[in-house]
């Protein structure tokens, strides 16, 4: 099951706020160039609006008020929209990284995210259920990998018959590039960035051991041994990605 449509979430919200915004007097071309102005979709606010006209609605018409507060009320509105999303995608289980990316490819500004995630912050519970999370499945890849190099190292000796250490040394890219993504990963905001690690470590490694004339590096700058430590690299990347 995928991330709940924004989509959907905002338009049932924006049905029940612009509602809410009609019974106070607010004409209904008002409302809605306020909230194409502070970052809805037009198509998902005609949706709402053809929503409510469907739906035989009829505002009970009060005085209007100032065309700023209107404008207050919709950002503050927005705001809330996206905080409540937030929140509720964290409590069923979902990535924060996942989450905001959603809402940058709906169109929303960095800003307007930031200010929803503010508030979420506020609430402690919540958001600490996201850091706990996330801490939890990120501690988790980490020794799985290396359990995994360390059990295939052992394997690739007892069936070789290879000194240990000199096949720890054919490995010792991916083991590099695990050990520095899980370093640098809270200090990166492009999570996909960390792809890269495993890719320069291992074409750096086998370029530095081609260079030296000797039986064991020549060993170790086998094709077959770089594309297995590339391949490792790569994945144990997406694990931390998408955890």
């Amino acid at each position: 099951m995928g991330i709940m449509s924004f989509e959907e979430y905002i338009k049932e919200h924006l049905a029940s706020f612009i509602a809410f915004e009609l019974e106070k007097g607010y004409p209904i071309a008002s409302i809605k160039n306020v909230l194409v102005r502070k970052g809805h979709d037009e198509n998902l606010i005609d949706a709402a609006i053809d929503h409510l006209v469907k739906s035989g609605y009829v505002p009970r018409v009060r005085k209007n008020k100032p065309y700023k507060t209107l404008e207050k009320e919709i950002f503050e509105n927005l705001v809330k929209s996206i905080a409540d999303y937030i929140a509720i995608q964290i409590e069923n289980g979902y990535n924060l990284d996942e989450i905001k990316k959603t809402l940058l490819d709906f169109g929303h500004s960095q800003d307007v995210i930031e200010e929803a995630l503010a508030k979420i912050k506020g609430h402690r519970r919540i958001y600490e259920k996201h850091e706990v999370k996330s801490q939890k499945r990120r501690y988790q890849v980490f020794p799985f990998v290396l359990s995994f190099l360390i059990l295939l190292i052992a394997i690739i000796s007892i069936s070789t018959g290879d000194v240990i250490y000199i096949i720890a040394l054919g490995f010792l890219p991916c083991i590099i590039s695990v050990v520095l993504v899980e370093s640098i990963y809270n200090d990166i905001k492009n999570k996909y960035a960390l792809l890269l690690i495993p890719v320069a470590v291992t074409l750096l490694f086998f370029l530095l051991v081609s260079s030296f004339k000797s039986d064991v590096f020549s060993h170790l700058a086998s094709t077959n041994l770089m594309l297995l430590n590339l391949l490792i690299g790569v994945v144990a990347a997406l694990l931390y990605i998408k955890k």
